[in-house]
């Protein structure tokens, strides 16, 4: 008997971060590019966002479940902070991005990741707020990439955060594609 193949969609959980944050990025990235201490794929301007929860393919018939989970959580708007410049792993490096900083940030990740807990596998890794700016494929310099992360100074901009969003990732040749599904809007 063959088996049903049940259609499933790639879903993660995201914070939009504004255009004149993207701007900071967007220099810090271009700063960090001109010393040639890595090579790596860098995310594009309009793919930037701070993920709050991967939760991998999904079955769509899951979906209405999670919006319905999510639309059960009760937020005020928060601000934001960006923070240093940061890798997953210094003996491994394999991300490098830009810290974000909030309680409020925290415990909205704490709480989805509760909620969804019912019915979606929790991620292994612990939350750590983040802008991922670059995939790393080669260090060059290893001393002076270190050297960066302790050097490089990021503005302390900050933004209101009012909204967090499921979206769906559809891959194909040139990359991720993300589709807003719903967002949830602060209290």
């Amino acid at each position: 008997m063959a088996k049903v193949k049940i259609p499933k969609a790639r879903l993660f959980i995201s914070i939009e971060v504004p255009q004149e944050i993207k701007e900071i990025l967007r220099t810090i990235s271009r700063d960090i590019k001109k010393q040639n201490l890595i090579e790596g794929k860098w995310v594009p301007e309009d793919k930037i966002h701070i993920t709050l929860q991967f939760l991998g393919y999904i079955p769509i018939d899951v979906i209405p479940q999670i919006q319905e989970l999510l639309d059960g959580i009760a937020f005020e708007p928060f601000r934001i902070t960006l923070g240093p410049i940061g890798l997953n792993d210094i003996n491994n490096p394999r991300v490098l991005w830009v810290e974000v900083h909030s309680p409020m940030l925290d415990w909205l990740a704490a709480e989805i990741a509760t909620m969804l807990s019912l019915i979606v596998e929790p991620e292994e890794r612990p939350f750590h707020g983040h802008i991922t700016l670059t995939r790393i494929k080669k260090v060059h310099n290893q001393d002076g990439l270190e050297d960066l992360l302790d050097s490089y100074v990021v503005p302390k901009d900050s933004w209101a955060v009012e909204e967090f969003s499921l979206m769906e990732s559809k891959l194909d040749r040139a990359g991720a594609e993300y589709e807003v599904i719903k967002g949830f809007a602060a209290s």
